[in-house]
């Protein structure tokens, strides 16, 4: 039995074949977003509620072995017509893409991707659960805790590629988001804005966790000040870590950057790139990751592919265009990304071109434990929260602010640190990396379309900026 997405996509491709095109391939996407927002305005809470669907194709044609790109999210004849029409006038020879690859013989089975739950929550039930997140947390000490801001929001999402070639396949997931502003005030102030996305929400209680571990968290901070600027030791928290780590890190390992010289990591397959410490891998099968899916977003399977393996850099992940260019297979990495200020929950959109991006990175855990890496450090920071490293250049230089952190002193963290910064070669540091941990936690970067699994790290002898 065809869906209404496969059906829908193949009525587009069609169409688009009569109207020209050699070769057409369809990406359509179906949303469904609901957001209950509670902010504090001039003293009193506003309560905003938005429910949204979100639908529309993208739609590339091949004519004469040049490739056209439209998308439209009416999806009417005319409509479907219009769009195939400027795609075919603006289509030009692009290298590697002169053809669309049919289905493949098989897709991987992925799971904790949908939860029926979660995609079909009710307004009422996220009502509760963003009430929820103000009380646990104003709950830890209602005298001292504050907050501002609170959402909580869940998502269905489907989509589905066709093309020309006999490709049909889709897939669905569900996600949520919660997200909290939270102040205390003791005489000294201590703020923090933080988020954390889901693929499931079976029940309130996950909602009352994050909540009130940051009503805790927030009152560490009271009294934060500066650490002096000096190199030391940095131990980064998970957060910290996919913060610091994608963007120029993690695209130096896309191989269209590589195809086009703008990757440090041209040319250098079998070479040492990281520590010893370091294996790294790009999972988009990963059970529950926040980026996984059975297949990418131009219908290629999801694949498991190491970039890094004991420190040494062992393959680039791909594209269907990149892997025609190296003569390779797709990696399964094909993203259609979009910022988060258009989605809150996965950062896609058929409006985009097709790049090459990672989908869940995750580094392989450790031995040692956060403790005793915070044990073995006499002068040091600890890394909880940095803003983003989005503006990293692609040599891997950096500075990013600490937004929340803890000196280290003797082994011990021994009072809270912020507004400082930390700076220096993101490529150069993880040749530094001396210990990775034991327990990874799943992170969504603010900025960046791929999710990040990662124990804590430490590095030593990292430059700290006022």
């Amino acid at each position: 039995m065809t869906s209404d997405l496969i059906s829908t996509a193949e009525r587009i491709m069609k169409m688009a074949a009569k109207e020209g095109a050699e070769q057409a391939e369809v990406y359509l996407e179906s949303r469904e977003n609901l957001v209950v927002r509670i902010t504090k305005v001039s003293g009193k809470d506003n309560f905003t509620a938005r429910d949204q669907v979100i639908f529309g194709a993208a739609v590339r044609v091949i004519k004469g072995g040049a490739l056209g790109f439209a998308y439209l999210s009416n999806i009417g004849d005319e409509s479907v017509k219009s769009s195939v029409r400027s795609a075919l006038k603006v289509a030009e020879p692009q290298a590697g893409l002169e053809s669309f690859l049919g289905r493949p013989r098989s897709y991987p089975r992925v799971s904790g991707i949908l939860d029926k739950h979660t995609a079909e929550m009710r307004p009422e039930e996220a009502v509760s659960c963003v009430e929820a997140i103000r009380k646990s947390a104003t709950e830890v000490d209602s005298n001292r805790v504050t907050v501002y801001d609170s959402l909580f929001g869940r998502s269905k999402h489907g989509f589905a590629v066709v093309n020309t070639q006999g490709l049909n396949v889709e897939d669905y997931g569900s996600f949520a988001r919660m997200a909290i502003g939270i102040s205390a005030k003791d005489g000294n102030e201590a703020k923090m804005e933080v988020y954390n996305v889901e693929r499931a929400v079976k029940d309130v209680g996950i909602v009352k966790d994050f909540a009130s571990k940051y009503g805790h968290e927030v009152l560490r901070y009271l009294g934060a000040k500066k650490a002096e600027p000096k190199k030391m030791t940095a131990v980064l928290s998970p957060f910290a870590v996919a913060e610091l780590f994608t963007y120029a890190f993690t695209d130096a390992f896309c191989a269209d950057n590589v195809q086009s010289k703008a990757s440090v990591l041209e040319g250098r397959i079998g070479e040492q790139v990281a520590s010893q410490t370091v294996t790294l891998v790009d999972d988009g099968t990963f059970e529950g990751g926040l980026t996984s899916f059975k297949m990418d977003d131009e219908g290629m399977p999801s694949k498991r592919t190491t970039l890094i393996e004991n420190g040494i850099l062992k393959s680039y992940i791909h594209n269907n265009q990149s892997a025609s260019i190296a003569s390779a297979e797709s990696t399964g990495n094909c993203v259609r990304w979009e910022l988060p200020t258009v989605d809150y929950f996965y950062y896609r959109s058929f409006r985009r071109l097709p790049r090459v991006f990672p989908t869940n990175v995750i580094l392989k855990p450790g031995s040692i434990s956060l403790d005793t890496m915070i044990r073995e450090v006499k002068d040091g920071i600890y890394v909880d929260r940095t803003d983003s490293a989005f503006t990293a250049r692609p040599d891997g230089s950096f500075s990013v602010t600490v937004l929340y952190g803890f000196k280290i002193e003797n082994g011990q963290l021994s009072r809270p640190i912020s507004e400082m910064r930390i700076a220096g070669n993101l490529f150069d540091y993880a040749k530094r990396i001396d210990a990775v941990g034991i327990v990874p936690e799943k992170c969504l970067p603010a900025l960046y379309p791929a999710c990040v699994i990662t124990p804590p790290i430490r590095i030593p002898d990292v430059s700290i900026q006022t």
